[in-house]
């Protein structure tokens, strides 16, 4: 049968019959419309919840199954990875990825996170350079501040993951690493995971950190990445899918 549609004009459509009342498919240019806005709602309330994340525009699409695997070395950083994500619920570890920029540390940490939050096995998280936090607890200091030190640091301390990036490139000042110690130890005696990114080598963290920090941070099942390959990012640019 044709019906009219008074936006896109004729069409043909089926006739059903429900309890005696007759029924008739809707128009298919206004389902493909409506079917269109339904995926776009979709999309944009998943980038919202990714935003909520501080997932960075660059790495939204990252998850660790779209990782490239080209070295043995790798696939053993992925297994890792995927360990680290079979450990949850219920597993406080650390995760530290260090060594090599460009190699994928990053990519392989959101994307842990990502899969965490998809499966509900976190409700929050948060994504941050280690640089970026310490401003931000800083930014306490100022006369102005509606928020108190130790309300900066609970914020960081509370999500029920954390991946804090890029540690060791800061100054190194004793406020520094005593506002990265007080976030790394509540987690810790809070029993939150953290996910520590790091192109220092092992023994630079152990020293940037401290020793006694880092041991006791890897006490339980040492969950360490050593990312020791040639960067990807070298003598090109990130593409879309590579290893960020």
């Amino acid at each position: 049968m044709i019906k009219h549609c008074e936006k896109h004009g004729d069409y043909e459509a089926t006739k059903t019959m429900i309890h005696g009342y007759e029924y008739y498919t809707p128009c298919p240019a206004c389902l493909a419309e409506y079917e269109e806005r339904e995926k776009k709602d979709k999309e944009n309330a998943e980038a919202r919840k990714l935003e909520r994340l501080g997932i960075p525009k660059l790495f939204i699409d990252c998850t660790v199954d779209n990782y490239q695997v080209k070295r043995d070395k790798q696939k053993s950083v992925v297994e890792l990875c995927q360990r680290y994500i079979t450990m949850f619920p219920g597993c406080s570890d650390p995760l530290f990825l260090v060594g090599s920029y460009g190699t994928g540390k990053t990519h392989l940490a959101i994307g842990i996170m990502k899969e965490l939050f998809s499966k509900g096995q976190i409700n929050n998280g948060l994504y941050t350079t280690t640089m970026r936090m310490i401003r931000d607890i800083r930014g306490s200091y100022h006369a102005k501040a509606d928020y108190t030190e130790q309300e900066a640091i609970d914020k960081y301390v509370d999500k029920d993951l954390l991946i804090l990036d890029e540690v060791g490139v800061q100054n190194g000042t004793d406020n520094e690493k005593l506002l990265i110690y007080e976030v790394l130890n509540g987690r810790y005696e809070n029993m939150r995971p953290t996910i520590i990114i790091s192109n220092y080598s092992v023994n630079e963290i152990k020293e940037y950190l401290s020793e006694r920090v880092f041991d006791r941070l890897q006490s339980k099942n040492k969950m360490l990445a050593i990312f020791n390959w040639e960067s990807e990012r070298k003598n090109q640019e990130v593409k879309e899918g590579g290893n960020k």
